[in-house]
């Protein structure tokens, strides 16, 4: 959860750290504004890769855990780590100054978004009905970090993963979207 936290927040400041007219730049330098997001949303996974490597590796090298982990559960821990990285950067960039104009509304909407979606289920079992359901448009950290705490079942393993990177995708399609759409009434 500290990795999502971290990347979302590592995240909104890197998308933060050129002013307007340094950004307009830059666009015109990449010769495509889609081409500049694209290199911004690479960038912001390295770091994430970054992230979950040493998150992963950590508490392997100083011996954390009770028993030595195998290769297939360091690769599911990476890649579980990896994802849920992937999953605050995406929700961040919706959150950035390209599309919000207040900070404030950045650093709250964030935050609110970021928490409710780690308390996600213990407030599925509040809601009645269909209101659960909502839920699903909140990104599934909840789902991702049960994962890390029960036995490898490979089918349900790989549907959440698949899960997480069609979140992932519609997320970047919705921030495009967007862009355009508060571009050309701009």
């Amino acid at each position: 959860i500290y990795l999502y936290i971290i990347a979302a927040w590592i995240t909104v400041r890197f998308f933060h750290t050129e002013d307007l007219v340094q950004q307009q730049i830059t666009m015109l330098h990449a010769k495509n504004e889609m081409r500049y997001f694209c290199s911004k949303y690479v960038t912001a996974s390295s770091f994430v890769v970054l992230l979950a490597l040493i998150s992963t590796s950590y508490p392997i090298v100083f011996g954390m855990f009770s028993k030595n982990p195998t290769v297939l559960e360091i690769t599911v821990g990476f890649f579980t780590h990896f994802l849920l990285g992937l999953v605050a950067v995406t929700i961040s960039v919706l959150f950035s100054r390209i599309l919000l104009n207040k900070k404030i509304n950045t650093w709250l909407g964030l935050s609110l978004v970021l928490v409710i979606s780690i308390v996600s289920l213990g407030v599925e079992t509040l809601l009645p009905g269909y209101w659960k359901y909502i839920l699903l448009v909140l990104p599934p950290v909840s789902k991702l970090a049960l994962l890390m705490k029960e036995p490898l079942d490979s089918t349900r393993l790989l549907l959440i993963y698949l899960w997480i990177f069609l979140y992932a995708a519609v997320m970047v399609g919705l921030f495009a979207i967007l862009y355009r759409h508060k571009k050309k009434f701009s």
